[in-house]
């Protein structure tokens, strides 16, 4: 499985290396994933760093292979005195090999294997929680866009009231008061809309530039739009926990710790063998080899020491071995426990977002029914302005309410999902029906 994942993130990063957004083009929460896994400079190093680790996983015969040297020379011989015999250049040439052997061995390739294992984990880790990023902000966008044309709405509403207020202090019907009441509201509506619509350019140029896009002509596809779930805690915690990449990663790290002390501790303290063979030949000048050409072998069974006295540096590092194993089963077991208590945490949260969301509703129905009366007394002259833009000012604050409320909720249930290494359309499909 693991391997399967490294040939899909590979196939992928070649894929998506090739996608375009075009200016004016609708950009879709799929595409914009997709955008940012291609931009993001981490999972480029990531993505190189585990082609290294497959590599090395994938070469494990290179641990037993042997040394091999073949090295020739050429030695002249300059005569100090005149009557000494001259003799020409003499060549020499020489091929050796060498093996190594160890108890600490197999530990070591399996030490690789599981640090290839550490960089699938850590480059899918990576992957799950970019993607969470960007789907949140994706859909904060979206709800920045439905609370712009909220904004734009209340300018539009308070731009018709000025109209009236206008005409009516033009006939002598209302006082300047009152028509420079009006004036200020809208005024100050169109100020709203303004600062919400300069904030929302902004975001949209961080995100479509952490997507590797100018931005311009950008448009979103999407809608912030909620199902009640009913999650069990419980439930999710051991039936989906146990996927999460970054946990997996540090239980690799606990089997990696272990097998890299076992594997110092036997090179450390078994015997090693040493197997070598040299071939050597010289030849005069003419190039005439000599037939005293040697051929020789060794063995070598070296049996360390240090190791066994304590305080030694050798012996410190065994220790120091032994404790990094201690380290990352705690880390692990903690990382596991503060996992557990933020499932709990987010499907108790779920809950009490949900009836905010609908005491918001509630709430905007109320100020919408509110504005409505306000407004109707407002025209017969029955409600002064003040109090009319106080109406008029709860029924946006209720909207935005709504929205906020609304958004929320569905950024809670991302993060349960991504905290169970699930999509959100599958955990919706684990928790329907539960409420009946």
């Amino acid at each position: 499985m693991i391997r399967r994942f490294c040939c899909v993130l590979l196939v992928l990063s070649a894929c998506l290396g090739a996608q375009e957004l075009l200016p004016g083009e609708v950009l879709t929460l799929e595409r914009a994933v997709g955008l940012a896994l291609d931009a993001s400079a981490d999972i480029k190093k990531n993505t190189i760093e585990l082609g290294l680790a497959k590599t090395d996983a994938d070469s494990l015969w290179a641990q037993i292979f042997p040394s091999i040297n073949l090295s020739a020379g050429m030695s002249y011989g300059i005569p100090l005195r005149d009557s000494a015999p001259r003799s020409g250049p003499a060549y020499s040439a020489s091929a050796g090999l060498t093996l190594n052997l160890n108890a600490g061995l197999p530990y070591t390739m399996k030490s690789i294997s599981l640090a290839y294992r550490q960089k699938l984990l850590t480059a899918e880790d990576a992957r799950r929680l970019l993607s969470l990023n960007i789907a949140k902000d994706f859909y904060s966008l979206v709800a920045r866009e439905q609370s712009l044309l909220v904004f734009e709405n209340a300018k539009k509403l308070a731009d018709e009231q000025m109209e009236r207020d206008t005409a009516a202090w033009r006939n002598g019907y209302k006082g300047e008061l009152e028509y420079l009441q009006g004036r200020l509201s809208a005024e100050r509506a169109a100020l709203d809309y303004e600062k919400a619509l300069a904030e929302y350019r902004n975001v949209l140029a961080e995100f479509c530039a952490a997507l590797g896009l100018d931005g311009a002509g950008i448009r979103l596809s999407g809608a912030v739009e909620i199902e009640r779930i009913f999650p069990d805690a419980e439930k999710l915690i051991d039936g989906y926990l146990p996927r999460r990449p970054d946990l997996a990663a540090k239980q690799n790290a606990v089997e990696r710790s272990a097998t890299d002390e076992k594997q110092k501790s036997l090179s450390a303290k078994a015997p090693s063998l040493s197997l070598s063979a040299n071939w050597g030949a010289q030849a005069a000048d003419d190039f005439v080899w000599e037939g005293d050409s040697s051929l020789g072998a060794s063995v070598r069974l070296s049996i360390p020491v240090n190791p066994w006295i304590p305080r030694t540096k050798e012996n410190r590092e065994l220790k120091t071995a032994a404790a990094a194993v201690e380290i990352a089963r705690i880390d692990f077991e903690d990382a596991w426990e503060k996992a557990r208590r933020e499932i709990r945490l987010l499907c108790a949260s779920l809950e009490t977002a949900w009836n905010e969301a609908g005491l918001s509703r509630l709430q905007l129905e109320i100020a919408g029914r509110g504005y409505e009366l306000s407004e109707e007394a407002y025209r017969t002259g029955a409600m002064s302005f003040v109090d009319f833009e106080i109406a008029r000012n709860k029924y946006t604050e209720a909207r935005q309410g709504l929205l906020a409320s609304e958004l929320a909720y569905r950024l809670l249930v991302l993060d349960l999902a991504a905290a169970l290494n699930i999509g959100d359309s599958e955990l919706a499909g684990l928790s329907a029906g539960r409420g009946e």
